[in-house]
């Protein structure tokens, strides 16, 4: 995912790459879009984690947005294809966000 982004993203090569059969990985975790709601709930743990590592509240407001805004496009540019599949991974409109989702 990360050399060729969320299109050529499928469980037989996520397998392949992390030398396990398809099925284990359905059996552990589930189907394409819960491997990927893992993958999201863990970019936004880390994104969130370095965000606030930048907040100083002894600085003003400004310098502190100026300082968000340099981490967030550290953040995206260090990884852009994991960034990007927060926003081109669609979940089915009757399908609810698992609970651990919302909790992440």
């Amino acid at each position: 995912m990360r050399n060729e982004g969320y299109r050529a993203l499928g469980m037989r090569r996520l397998a392949a790459a992390i030398g396990y059969a398809p099925n284990s990985i359905y059996n552990a975790v589930g189907d394409l879009d819960q491997v990927v709601l893992r993958v999201n709930a863990r970019t936004l743990a880390r994104r969130h984690t370095a965000l606030s590592a930048v907040i100083d509240p002894e600085r003003a407001a400004r310098d502190n947005a100026l300082a968000l805004a340099d981490a967030y496009l550290v953040c995206v540019a260090a990884d852009p294809r994991v960034w990007s599949l927060l926003f081109e991974h669609l979940v089915a409109p009757d399908q609810p966000f698992p609970d651990w989702y919302a909790a992440a």
